[in-house]
């Protein structure tokens, strides 16, 4: 399978800037692919295994938390909610479970 390249979009021209400072400091040239390169090989070779997420015990009782949320936000998720045939609770409860 032909790999195609890793393409990066909506970095503002500001930042493209900062980076490609950083790669003429680190590297001696301004080429900021170098620079992705790099720090994309070293975040992959960091381990995997490890996680954020808490340990959990088996048969543990459901906790009850309560959100104060902006009218908006309450708007948006009732309406995910209705078009999915879900409650909001659940809507928002797979955004979180998504981020962690």
């Amino acid at each position: 399978m032909k790999k195609k390249p890793l393409k990066v979009y909506g970095l503002p021209s500001e930042v493209l800037e900062r980076l490609s400072l950083i790669s003429e400091r680190k590297y001696g040239n301004s080429n900021v692919s170098h620079l992705a390169r790099d720090l994309l090989l070293q975040a992959a070779e960091e381990p995997t295994d490890t996680t954020d997420m808490p340990v959990y015990v088996n048969g543990s009782e459901k906790t009850r938390m309560e959100l104060k949320l902006p009218p908006k936000i309450a708007a948006w998720l009732e309406s995910m909610a209705n078009k999915q045939f879900m409650s909001s609770n659940m809507v928002a409860l797979a955004i979180l479970l998504e981020h962690i």
